[in-house]
Protein backbone atom coordinates (compact mmCIF):
# COMPACT_ATOMS: atom_id res chain seq x y z
CA UNK A 1 0.00 0.00 0.00
CA UNK A 2 0.84 3.40 -0.39
CA UNK A 3 2.00 5.89 2.57
CA UNK A 4 0.01 9.36 2.73
CA UNK A 5 3.72 10.96 1.46
CA UNK A 6 3.48 8.79 -2.03
CA UNK A 7 -0.48 9.32 -2.67
CA UNK A 8 0.35 12.98 -2.37
CA UNK A 9 2.90 12.61 -4.87
CA UNK A 10 0.46 10.90 -7.06
CA UNK A 11 -2.06 13.53 -6.57
CA UNK A 12 0.23 16.04 -8.17
CA UNK A 13 1.18 14.29 -10.83
CA UNK A 14 -1.59 13.44 -11.77
CA UNK A 15 -3.45 16.71 -10.95
CA UNK A 16 -1.15 19.61 -10.43
CA UNK A 17 -3.94 22.12 -10.61
CA UNK A 18 -6.43 20.55 -8.49
CA UNK A 19 -3.47 19.36 -5.83
CA UNK A 20 -2.14 23.31 -5.65
CA UNK A 21 -5.87 24.58 -5.73
CA UNK A 22 -6.47 22.28 -2.39
CA UNK A 23 -3.84 24.61 -0.57
CA UNK A 24 -4.93 27.89 -2.13
CA UNK A 25 -8.21 27.45 -0.54
CA UNK A 26 -6.37 26.88 2.53
CA UNK A 27 -4.44 29.93 2.15
CA UNK A 28 -1.05 28.08 3.11
CA UNK A 29 0.94 26.58 1.06
CA UNK A 30 2.64 22.69 0.51
CA UNK A 31 5.08 23.22 3.78
CA UNK A 32 2.61 25.04 5.95
CA UNK A 33 3.65 28.57 5.03
CA UNK A 34 0.74 31.40 4.93
CA UNK A 35 0.83 32.44 0.76
CA UNK A 36 2.50 35.64 1.87
CA UNK A 37 5.18 34.20 3.78
CA UNK A 38 8.79 34.22 2.43
CA UNK A 39 11.28 31.14 2.85
CA UNK A 40 13.67 31.31 5.95
CA UNK A 41 16.60 33.02 3.73
CA UNK A 42 20.25 32.60 5.07
CA UNK A 43 23.61 34.10 3.35
CA UNK A 44 27.39 32.92 4.50
CA UNK A 45 29.96 34.42 2.95
CA UNK A 46 33.79 33.26 2.66
CA UNK A 47 32.89 29.83 2.26
CA UNK A 48 35.26 28.30 -0.11
CA UNK A 49 38.53 30.27 0.47
CA UNK A 50 41.10 28.01 -1.26
CA UNK A 51 40.10 27.82 -4.58
CA UNK A 52 38.30 30.93 -5.93
CA UNK A 53 38.57 34.61 -4.94
CA UNK A 54 34.90 35.18 -3.15
CA UNK A 55 32.11 32.89 -2.32
CA UNK A 56 29.10 32.44 -0.43
CA UNK A 57 26.32 29.96 0.30
CA UNK A 58 22.62 30.67 0.23
CA UNK A 59 19.75 28.94 1.78
CA UNK A 60 16.77 30.35 0.91
CA UNK A 61 14.04 27.25 3.01
CA UNK A 62 15.39 23.90 2.19
CA UNK A 63 17.04 25.14 -1.50
CA UNK A 64 20.61 25.36 -1.21
CA UNK A 65 23.03 26.84 -3.33
CA UNK A 66 26.64 27.93 -2.79
CA UNK A 67 28.76 30.43 -5.38
CA UNK A 68 32.33 30.53 -5.86
CA UNK A 69 34.49 32.95 -8.17
CA UNK A 70 37.50 32.41 -10.06
CA UNK A 71 39.39 35.24 -12.10
CA UNK A 72 41.60 35.22 -14.57
CA UNK A 73 43.84 37.63 -16.65
CA UNK A 74 43.00 37.84 -20.50
CA UNK A 75 42.51 40.19 -23.07
CA UNK A 76 39.40 41.94 -23.23
CA UNK A 77 36.70 42.36 -26.18
CA UNK A 78 37.63 44.08 -29.19
CA UNK A 79 34.36 45.94 -29.19
CA UNK A 80 35.31 47.11 -25.30
CA UNK A 81 38.76 47.08 -24.76
CA UNK A 82 38.42 49.09 -21.40
CA UNK A 83 35.97 46.43 -19.64
CA UNK A 84 36.45 43.24 -18.23
CA UNK A 85 34.22 40.54 -18.59
CA UNK A 86 31.97 38.60 -16.19
CA UNK A 87 30.00 35.20 -16.38
CA UNK A 88 27.91 32.65 -14.71
CA UNK A 89 28.13 28.77 -14.81
CA UNK A 90 24.93 26.75 -13.65
CA UNK A 91 25.79 23.29 -12.17
CA UNK A 92 23.02 20.68 -11.18
CA UNK A 93 23.25 16.60 -10.46
CA UNK A 94 21.21 14.61 -9.29
CA UNK A 95 22.30 14.56 -5.81
CA UNK A 96 20.20 17.83 -5.47
CA UNK A 97 16.70 16.67 -6.50
CA UNK A 98 14.73 13.82 -7.91
CA UNK A 99 14.00 16.52 -11.06
CA UNK A 100 18.02 16.69 -11.72
CA UNK A 101 17.98 12.51 -13.03
CA UNK A 102 20.96 10.84 -14.12
CA UNK A 103 21.83 11.82 -17.55
CA UNK A 104 21.76 9.27 -20.19
CA UNK A 105 23.71 8.99 -23.51
CA UNK A 106 20.41 7.75 -24.92
CA UNK A 107 19.44 10.39 -27.60
CA UNK A 108 15.60 9.04 -26.98
CA UNK A 109 15.64 10.07 -23.32
CA UNK A 110 12.99 12.89 -23.57
CA UNK A 111 12.70 13.66 -19.98
CA UNK A 112 16.76 14.38 -19.51
CA UNK A 113 16.83 16.32 -22.48
CA UNK A 114 14.26 18.64 -21.34
CA UNK A 115 16.37 18.72 -17.72
CA UNK A 116 19.20 19.59 -19.63
CA UNK A 117 17.01 22.71 -21.64
CA UNK A 118 15.64 23.74 -18.25
CA UNK A 119 19.00 24.19 -16.46
CA UNK A 120 20.75 25.83 -19.69
CA UNK A 121 17.52 28.51 -19.70
CA UNK A 122 17.88 29.22 -16.37
CA UNK A 123 21.74 29.53 -16.11
CA UNK A 124 20.89 32.11 -19.52
CA UNK A 125 18.52 33.88 -17.84
CA UNK A 126 20.34 34.29 -14.33
CA UNK A 127 23.05 35.91 -16.95
CA UNK A 128 21.00 38.35 -18.85
CA UNK A 129 19.87 39.76 -14.81
CA UNK A 130 23.39 39.72 -13.76
CA UNK A 131 24.37 42.08 -16.92
CA UNK A 132 20.86 44.09 -17.23
CA UNK A 133 21.26 44.90 -13.23
CA UNK A 134 24.72 46.35 -14.09
CA UNK A 135 26.10 45.32 -10.42
CA UNK A 136 29.25 45.67 -11.75
CA UNK A 137 31.37 48.55 -13.64
CA UNK A 138 33.14 46.49 -16.07
CA UNK A 139 35.55 49.42 -16.56
CA UNK A 140 36.95 48.48 -13.07
CA UNK A 141 38.12 45.34 -14.43
CA UNK A 142 40.35 46.92 -16.93
CA UNK A 143 43.75 46.41 -15.72
CA UNK A 144 45.42 48.21 -19.11
CA UNK A 145 42.79 49.21 -21.61
CA UNK A 146 43.25 47.06 -24.66
CA UNK A 147 45.50 44.68 -23.79
CA UNK A 148 44.68 42.77 -20.51
CA UNK A 149 41.50 42.61 -18.06
CA UNK A 150 39.92 40.41 -15.22
CA UNK A 151 37.83 37.65 -16.59
CA UNK A 152 35.15 36.50 -13.60
CA UNK A 153 33.56 33.40 -13.33
CA UNK A 154 30.88 32.27 -11.06
CA UNK A 155 30.21 28.93 -10.73
CA UNK A 156 26.91 28.25 -9.23
CA UNK A 157 26.50 24.95 -7.71
CA UNK A 158 23.03 23.25 -6.63
CA UNK A 159 23.22 21.19 -3.39
CA UNK A 160 19.33 21.09 -3.14
CA UNK A 161 16.23 21.87 -4.73
CA UNK A 162 13.37 22.38 -3.26
CA UNK A 163 11.83 25.62 -5.46
CA UNK A 164 13.11 28.86 -6.02
CA UNK A 165 16.23 27.63 -7.94
CA UNK A 166 16.31 31.27 -9.38
CA UNK A 167 16.06 33.50 -6.54
CA UNK A 168 18.48 31.10 -4.38
CA UNK A 169 20.95 31.10 -7.12
CA UNK A 170 20.96 34.67 -7.93
CA UNK A 171 20.95 35.78 -4.25
CA UNK A 172 24.36 33.31 -4.16
CA UNK A 173 25.84 35.15 -7.11
CA UNK A 174 25.73 38.71 -6.09
CA UNK A 175 26.80 37.61 -2.25
CA UNK A 176 30.00 35.87 -3.75
CA UNK A 177 30.27 38.46 -6.11
CA UNK A 178 30.62 41.11 -2.90
CA UNK A 179 32.72 39.03 -1.27
CA UNK A 180 35.53 39.25 -4.06
CA UNK A 181 39.05 40.46 -3.89
CA UNK A 182 41.20 40.72 -6.45
CA UNK A 183 44.95 40.01 -6.22
CA UNK A 184 47.54 42.38 -7.07
CA UNK A 185 49.34 42.21 -9.69
CA UNK A 186 52.92 43.11 -11.37
CA UNK A 187 53.30 44.26 -15.03
CA UNK A 188 55.92 41.71 -16.96
CA UNK A 189 58.55 43.05 -19.44
CA UNK A 190 56.83 42.25 -23.02
CA UNK A 191 60.33 41.97 -24.35
CA UNK A 192 61.03 38.54 -22.57
CA UNK A 193 62.31 36.48 -24.82
CA UNK A 194 59.07 34.00 -23.89
CA UNK A 195 56.66 36.24 -25.11
CA UNK A 196 56.24 35.40 -28.51
CA UNK A 197 53.48 38.40 -29.08
CA UNK A 198 54.84 41.64 -28.98
CA UNK A 199 51.42 43.47 -28.77
CA UNK A 200 50.29 41.64 -25.95
CA UNK A 201 50.32 43.16 -22.27
CA UNK A 202 50.98 40.04 -19.55
CA UNK A 203 50.60 40.49 -15.79
CA UNK A 204 51.66 38.55 -12.88
CA UNK A 205 49.52 37.62 -9.76
CA UNK A 206 51.81 38.66 -6.90
CA UNK A 207 49.21 37.98 -4.04
CA UNK A 208 46.14 35.32 -3.68
CA UNK A 209 43.43 36.78 -1.52
CA UNK A 210 42.11 34.92 1.17
CA UNK A 211 45.68 33.64 1.80
CA UNK A 212 46.86 35.55 4.90
CA UNK A 213 46.22 39.26 6.50
CA UNK A 214 49.99 40.59 4.84
CA UNK A 215 48.21 39.36 1.39
CA UNK A 216 45.44 40.72 1.71
CA UNK A 217 45.92 44.42 2.45
CA UNK A 218 47.82 43.88 -1.31
CA UNK A 219 43.96 42.75 -2.87
CA UNK A 220 41.22 44.86 -3.53
CA UNK A 221 37.71 44.52 -2.85
CA UNK A 222 35.73 44.39 -6.06
CA UNK A 223 33.33 47.38 -5.83
CA UNK A 224 29.71 46.93 -6.52
CA UNK A 225 27.14 49.39 -8.42
CA UNK A 226 24.17 48.08 -6.90
CA UNK A 227 22.79 44.88 -4.81
CA UNK A 228 19.97 43.56 -6.39
CA UNK A 229 17.64 40.97 -4.06
CA UNK A 230 15.67 38.64 -6.04
CA UNK A 231 12.01 38.40 -5.20
CA UNK A 232 10.18 35.59 -7.35
CA UNK A 233 6.18 36.65 -7.89
CA UNK A 234 3.69 33.23 -8.58
CA UNK A 235 0.51 33.60 -9.74
CA UNK A 236 -1.77 31.09 -9.77
CA UNK A 237 -5.68 30.87 -11.47
CA UNK A 238 -4.73 34.53 -12.50
CA UNK A 239 -6.65 36.20 -8.88
CA UNK A 240 -4.01 34.73 -6.70
CA UNK A 241 -0.88 36.57 -5.91
CA UNK A 242 1.45 34.52 -4.04
CA UNK A 243 5.02 35.58 -3.22
CA UNK A 244 7.69 33.28 -3.57
CA UNK A 245 6.20 30.43 -5.45
CA UNK A 246 7.12 26.80 -4.78
CA UNK A 247 8.91 24.00 -7.05
CA UNK A 248 6.88 23.28 -10.30
CA UNK A 249 4.59 26.65 -10.57
CA UNK A 250 8.03 28.97 -10.21
CA UNK A 251 7.54 32.28 -11.85
CA UNK A 252 10.03 35.30 -12.12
Amino acid sequence: MLDESSLLETFQALDPQAYLSKFVKQHTREDGRPLHQSRVTSVVSSVLIRNTVGSAMVRLGDTKVVAGVTVQVGNPCASRPNCGEVSLSLHTSPLCGKTFGVRSTNNNNNNNSSTIQDVQATESYLNRILQSCDVIDLDDLCIEPAKTAWKLGIHVEVLNHDGNLIDAAFLAAVAALANVQLPSILPTDNNDKNNNNNNSSQVQIIAVPHSSNEQKDKSSFLKLQSIPIPLSIGVFYSNNNNNDDDDDDETC
